[in-house]
Parts: C-alpha cells; structure tokens; sequence
C-alpha cells in the first residue's frame, strides 16, 4: 500500500535501532511512502527501507556497535575521529549488508537527506539521485566535535540534527499534509537546556564559524521545541507520531546488544500498532 504522505525520521546515533525496527513493520506490511526525510544516523536506516532490504539497517546497525573500527572512544586521545563513517561504508554496508542501489534507483520513493551547513546554519537537503548522496550521509551523521566537517562541492556540513532535530518542519514546508513521524526518545523526554559539558569543547573547535557556535548553544531548547510541536501536532490529529514505549536507556554509542534488540523489537511492535492508524489517518 503507497501513501502520498511524508515518513520523517529523527536521529539518535544507535537509538535509531527502534526506527530500523518501525522500518521493518512497514517493509513486512508493503507500507510505502513516497517521500521519506531522515538526518543523522537515520539515514542509514533509511536507505534500506526502498529496496525492501528488511533486517539489514537493523544487522548493520548492530555490526556497527561491535566493530571498534566504527565507534571507538579511545580516538579521541589520538586525535581521530569517534566514529569513522568511511569504514562502515567501505566495510559493513558495501561488504556485509550490500544496498541494492539497482532497486534504489528504480524506486519511486525519493529520500531527503538532511545535513547542516556550518556556514549558514541552515538545513539543506541531498536526494538519492545526487551525486554526492553518500558523502551527504556521511555529513548528516557527523557530530560536531567527535566527526571532521564534511565538504559537499565546497561548502561544508555536519550533523542535520543541529538546524532540524525532527525534520517534519521540511515535510510542512514542502506541502505534505500527511505526515508520520518516527522519534527515538520516549513521550515526555525533554533535554535539559541548561547542560554545558560541550560547550568549551566546540567554541574552541568552530572558533571560525560563530553563527554556528550560537546555533550549538540554543540546540537543546531547538529540540524541546519541536518536541513540543509534535506533541501539539499528533493531539489535533494532524500527524502520527510513533516512538519508543518505555524510557530508554541506549546511549548514543550504545554497545550492549541486549539493549539494542529490546528496542529494535520495541520499534517494530510500535511500528505494527500504527498500522492501525493509518487507515483512518490517510483517508480522512
């Protein structure tokens, strides 16, 4: 079953593990949407979801967690990056969990990859067709400070979650009245806006580009804020959110493959029940 609605998907680093599983419920059911927005690790997921290539965002995901090559802390005392998103290209989705990018091509769902230009600090977005979709990946996953800037055709990007921390906003933007949304956080969590422990770290880091250093500094009240949005948006009906059942407690680097299961599970039960939902929501 095709929607002409917009499926948008919020990062979370290793939390994404329940939106491979929501991803999961709807390639199992033939749900399909014709547009789908991610940012951050999102879109690893999300690649998979128009080839129908079920198991592998959530196999990949988990092969990720166990690989040191791919997330390794101890970097930082070498000056490398945490995580090294060219090695999970090159090593676990072009080796292990190959994208049929035949069956991405020929798909008719267009995804919109969201990445975070440092310079304006606005969010732009990279479709399947771009040339420069994968590097576009690798710059909507990098977090500030743990991951090098990435250069797409001379402007410079990072995390999409820094200027779109849930990228409905683009899906209103761009005329799409139906919307269903995936988070990685539980109902009522909020950040706490008045958390520092970064700060000195990126202000030395981007000391070139200050409008991006206010943009980092106001990033927790720019999340609450859609959260409080959406919260607002799925009461009047307007959207369908599906998140997390239970307050979690995967990091964002999580390596605990019990943990990762439980809410990948918990995605895709979630993910099963908004089916339920949508009859309703797309014919009214």
């Amino acid at each position: 079953m095709e929607f002409k609605a917009a499926l948008c998907l919020q990062g979370g680093a290793m939390r994404c593990v329940f939106t491979a599983g929501v991803l999961d419920a709807f390639i199992d059911n033939n749900i399909e949407f014709c547009d789908v927005y991610g940012i951050s690790a999102a879109t690893k997921d999300m690649q998979y979801y128009p080839t129908k290539q079920r198991g592998y965002a959530y196999k990949g995901d988990v092969e990720a967690a166990l690989d040191n090559n791919v997330f390794n802390l101890a970097n930082v005392m070498l000056g490398k990056p945490v995580i090294n998103d060219d090695y999970y290209i090159k090593e676990i989705r072009d080796k292990k969990f190959p994208l049929d990018n035949k069956l991405l091509q020929a798909s008719k769902c267009k995804l919109h990859v969201g990445c975070t230009n440092i310079e304006t600090c606005e969010i732009e977005y990279f479709g399947k067709d771009d040339p420069q979709f994968l590097e576009s990946m690798k710059a909507s996953c990098a977090l500030p400070v743990l991951q090098p800037v990435v250069d797409i055709r001379g402007k410079k990007y990072l995390d999409g979650g820094c200027s779109e921390p849930v990228p409905y906003k683009s899906a209103l933007k761009d005329g799409f009245d139906k919307i269903v949304v995936v988070l990685t956080r539980e109902k009522g969590f909020r950040e706490d806006e008045n958390d520092s422990k970064f700060n000195l770290f990126y202000r030395m880091k981007y000391m070139n580009y200050p409008k991006f250093i206010e943009l980092l500094d106001k990033q927790n009240k720019l999340f609450n804020e859609s959260y409080d949005e959406l919260d607002q948006l799925e009461k009047e009906g307007k959207i369908i959110v599906i998140r997390p059942s239970y307050k979690t407690d995967v990091d964002r680097l999580e390596k605990n493959i019990e943990k990762l299961q439980k809410l990948y599970q918990d995605g895709y039960n979630e993910g099963l029940k908004a089916l339920n939902k949508f009859v309703n929501y797309f014919n009214d």
